[in-house]
């Protein structure tokens, strides 16, 4: 699943900067969404996904956004939303670790010291902080010495059960794009958005 993950941010991201995203009112763009933008004779055609994490139910879920604004609870991939912010193992997350113990393969543990990276290789990975009794979330240059969820770190480590603060704000739709940007929602909340090819921002 994290390999998915992985593989998911590569495409995005080499798709970035291909055309024009929607325009946001004093530039307030948020950061964290991923658009993935195309071209072609007559229009700029963008869409982009959002979830959001639900504290009460320890889960993440899409969210009906509206392509400008909103805030750090806004994921492009659920993915990305469960292993940033989910507190509680899965079923397949108990298997997965009886393999690699099995297989002598499990290196990540909680008395690692927390290395960040150097080398410009930024993998998002968590660590146990033994001072304070927390998993926190690092970018790293070698993945496997570190846990590759939250929930791994929380469960092996009896760690105090907190997540990351932008998965405890509360649900931001955002606003729409300004200008001749036109914007909607398929059934599954995927949003897209088009504007004519020759008109200004």
């Amino acid at each position: 699943m994290i390999f998915i993950g992985l593989v998911f941010f590569s495409l995005v991201l080499s798709s970035e900067g291909t055309a024009e995203e929607p325009t946001c009112k004093d530039q307030k763009k948020n950061k964290r969404v991923l658009w993935t933008c195309d071209t072609d004779e007559h229009n700029i055609t963008c869409y982009e996904d959002s979830f959001y994490y639900d504290p009460r139910e320890d889960k993440c879920k899409k969210l009906d956004y509206k392509g400008c604004g909103g805030n750090g609870n806004n994921f492009p991939s659920r993915e990305d939303c469960t292993d940033t912010c989910k507190r509680n193992m899965t079923n397949y997350d108990h298997q997965y670790l009886e393999r690699l113990k099995e297989r002598n393969l499990l290196r990540f543990n909680c008395t690692i010291p927390y290395k960040p990276s150097t080398n410009g290789v930024q993998i998002p990975r968590f660590y146990y902080d033994s001072k304070r009794k927390e998993c926190k979330m690092g970018k790293v240059s070698r993945s496997d010495d570190y846990f590759p969820t939250l929930r791994n770190c929380l469960f092996m480590c009896n760690a105090t059960k907190t997540v990351p603060k932008r998965c405890q704000r509360p649900i931001r739709n955002g606003s729409s794009p300004i200008g001749d940007w036109k914007c909607h929602h398929d059934e599954r909340l995927k949003l897209f958005c088009y504007k004519p090819k020759n008109t200004k921002k």
